[in-house]
């Protein structure tokens, strides 16, 4: 691509009160880390969109995490898992179909 824009919302944390899906913060630094390495093997643009989250003190902390990881520093927060293995296949049914429609625009990932 040209371009990346990464939406880094973070109502995605276990404790957010809208969302289900219970990722914890290594998560966070781990996902920017990831997009920073795509970016900087690929098209060197990145633009960080910060979004969603509605436990204030869980969405500082993981913005805390998300910059970390774009700036490739190790110190960022880390917080026992609490990852609810019931949701785990609807969040893998979830990320198959979208790599399923997706596959056609991206080739193989």
């Amino acid at each position: 691509p040209g371009l990346i824009i990464y939406q880094s919302g973070v109502d995605t944390h276990h404790s957010d009160p809208l969302a289900n899906l219970a990722l914890d913060l290594q998560t966070y630094y781990f996902l920017a880390s990831r997009i920073r390495e795509l970016s900087t093997g690929g098209c060197d643009k990145l633009v960080v969109l910060f979004g969603g989250g509605y436990n204030n003190v869980s969405s500082i902390h993981s913005y805390f995490n998300i910059t970390c990881g774009l700036l490739n520093k190790k110190n960022f927060i880390h917080e026992e898992t609490c990852f609810d293995f019931r949701k785990r296949a609807v969040v893998e049914n979830n990320v198959a179909e979208l790599k399923k429609t997706l596959r056609p625009i991206w080739g193989s990932f």
